[in-house]
């Protein structure tokens, strides 16, 4: 335990012995821990309870509160005077500003953000339903109720004047003061699309109203295969060795002051090995939690280390040398040339280093060069025809905006002529889709298939999650789960189930009912109401007793006995002997109907010298027995013993001579 303070003679001060060594802290997640301070008289308090007056850098953890509420894990302050300026941990927040030429995502560097030039990314999103838009002059230049207002142009080029649209090809907001505003259906502000100066599409934001040159109305417009994107312009529309002098300690430095490790000029500092293949400790919070001794690994360190992205794994974070933030071993930020973490990066403004006029302030006003969005490079560009939308009118009666893909061809079209509008296709030859006024919605150049509020007439199918009766919805039809319907019928054929298992209830599936049912090895018939009736109209042929399992019917019953199907013809010998074998006995069953007594033979008596008359369950192991076929062993023996008669009738007769 070192009491004093270190002053360094050389600029090798504290220079490690192996990767894993650097100086350690005191574990502790509810506690500042000191760093670096800009000189003694600028530090933590001793037990590290608050920042005290530090000028330099301290650790923590947000369980230890106050400005370390600004962490998300385990990290990294900038503190001045005590005062907050910045926190590193996976997340990476700043008090005023974080600046950089370029902002990466990542996960991916396709996307990032270039203020000065192109900012890539897949959505502009919004953190209140009031934020994430354009704010025009209104409040900081003056009425704006009969001025043009643009929004978008197609160009430099086709930009209006302040009350007149000029060449304008582009969209505005404005209110019906405007003298270029003369529409069918406008009341006050809203919405404009003008080409060639000519504002030919009117979203009218008071009343609701939509008008076009061609006199066409609408509340809204949805996306057909999926309404949760739309159009509403009245409201909203869907980013452990240290060297000294030359000696080397090969102890553990333990800080009993906060004045350890102090410097006596500003070149002196703590040294690593040199390599670009190993990870090197910097500091972490406590011994117990650092890299291997040989730098391979992230180990389980919770600190800072440096390293080179040929070290592979945490490194390949960093784009050069540079500083990585480490928790237990996994990676939560690097510092480089390009600063990336895992979780989140926030300051107030975010500013290009190149141009700080290029900015995005998330909760204000951002100011880019250029949006795109999506990573095949699709969206809203500046006006160079490359990849943008793009209105344009071709009369008074007709226009529309267009979609250019990525050499300038045109793609879709949203289209308007006389009393149709809707999409066209890419070669503006018929209409993808298509809609009348005040009339039907049709689609792929169609006029016999169409959907109105009234009517649908499809060509090959409807799809919808599920289907009610518009007269009662109690009554509804979901293919994918369970429907309810009235009546049910086909002219064709009902299958149950697939693959050779599936079930059938009658009645409901619980309380009275009839189930058929397979499992893909065997079939049965569950009855749970009472007996079971076979009938022809009214009158029933077959009775089913399900309590006492009798069955009566109203008929015959045979078996098929052509000689046609037989073969291996036996005549059954010594049927006496076998009818002699077996009991006739009154009994009665012990499963169920237990107090009925019936007549009938024992199966395993008639198993012993008939086993062709038995048959085994092979659920439950019982035996039954064809009685019909028994019928056939009782012919045989009754002929035997006619045969011993007629021998005794001869010889009595005999006899009596």
């Amino acid at each position: 335990t070192m009491t004093g303070s270190i002053s360094m003679g050389t600029q090798n001060f504290a220079v490690a012995a192996n990767y894993g060594r650097g100086v350690f802290g005191l574990y502790a997640s509810t506690i500042y821990q000191h760093l670096w301070s800009m000189g003694t008289a600028y530090k933590l308090p001793d037990d590290g309870s608050t920042t005290g007056n530090l000028y330099g850098v301290a650790w923590s953890h947000p369980n230890a509160g106050g400005a370390a509420a600004n962490l998300s894990d385990h990290g990294m302050l900038l503190i001045n005077n005590g005062v907050y300026r910045a926190a590193i941990s996976n997340s990476i927040r700043c008090v005023t500003d974080m600046r950089t030429p370029i902002y990466y995502d990542s996960d991916n560097t396709a996307y990032y953000g270039d203020f000065s030039s192109y900012t890539y990314g897949k959505y502009y999103g919004r953190i209140a339903h009031n934020e994430g838009f354009q704010v025009g002059g209104y409040n900081n230049v003056g009425s704006n109720h009969a001025t043009s207002n643009p929004i978008y142009t197609i160009g430099s080029s086709y930009m209006p004047a302040v009350t007149t649209l000029s060449n304008m090809y582009g969209v505005g907001y404005t209110g019906v003061g405007s003298t270029f505003i003369n529409f069918t259906g406008q009341s006050d502000w809203g919405f404009y699309v003008a080409a060639d100066g000519d504002a030919r599409v009117w979203l009218d934001g008071s009343s609701g109203n939509i008008s076009t040159a061609g006199n066409t109305y609408a509340a809204s417009y949805y996306d057909y295969n999926n309404t949760g994107y739309y159009l509403d312009p009245a409201n909203t529309s869907n980013l452990n060795a240290i060297l000294f002098n030359g000696g080397t300690l090969s102890g553990t430095l333990t800080m009993n002051t906060q004045k350890a490790l102090v410097a006596n000029n500003y070149g002196r500092g703590v040294y690593g090995l040199y390599s670009s293949t190993k990870f090197q400790h910097v500091w972490s919070m406590g011994t117990a939690y650092n890299l291997s001794d040989d730098g391979s690994t992230t180990g389980n360190l919770y600190g800072l280390c440096w390293s080179y992205p040929s070290a592979g794994g945490a490194a390949a974070n960093l784009n050069t040398h540079g500083l990585m933030v480490i928790n237990n071993g996994g990676w939560d930020a690097s510092l480089a040339s390009s600063t990336r973490a895992g979780s989140d990066m926030r300051t107030p403004v975010y500013y290009d280093l190149n141009n700080t006029a290029y900015y995005g302030d998330f909760a204000s006003e951002s100011r880019m060069a250029a949006i795109r969005i999506g990573g095949s490079g699709y969206g809203l560009l500046s006006a160079d025809n490359s990849r943008n939308l793009k209105f344009q009118g071709y009369s008074s009666t007709d226009g529309g905006f267009t979609g250019y893909g990525s050499t300038g061809v045109h793609l879709w079209q949203l289209y308007g002529a006389g009393t149709n509008y809707g999409f066209l296709n890419a070669n503006w030859a018929a209409w993808d889709l298509r809609k009348e006024k005040n009339g039907n919605l049709y689609l792929n150049n169609q006029s016999t298939y169409y959907l109105n509020p009234s009517s649908i007439s499809i060509f090959n199918d409807a799809r919808a999650n599920i289907y009610y009766d518009q007269a009662n919805t109690a009554y509804y039809t979901r293919p994918a789960s369970s429907s309810y319907i009235n009546t049910l019928q086909t002219a064709g054929q009902i299958q149950v189930g697939a693959s050779g298992s599936s079930l059938l209830y009658i009645g409901g599936t619980s309380g009275n009912y009839f189930r058929f049912h397979t499992n893909n090895a065997d079939t049965y018939f569950d009855m749970n109401c009472g007996n079971l009736y076979w009938r022809q109209g009214s009158s029933t042929r077959f009775y089913f007793y399900t309590t006492t399992a009798n069955m009566t019917i109203n008929g015959s019953l045979t078996q098929n006995s052509d000689i046609r199907v037989k073969e291996n013809i036996v005549e059954i010998s010594d049927c006496i002997g076998k009818i002699q074998a077996i009991r006739g006995v009154y009994y009665n069953r012990t499963d169920f109907n237990t107090d009925i007594t019936k007549i009938g033979v024992i199966a395993q008596e008639v198993e012993e010298v008939l086993p062709e008359l038995i048959l085994e369950a092979p659920d439950t192991g019982l035996k039954s027995v064809a009685y019909a076929e028994l019928t056939a062993v009782l012919i045989n023996a009754v002929k035997e013993q006619q045969v011993i008669i007629d021998d005794l009738k001869l010889r009595i007769e005999k006899l009596e001579l």
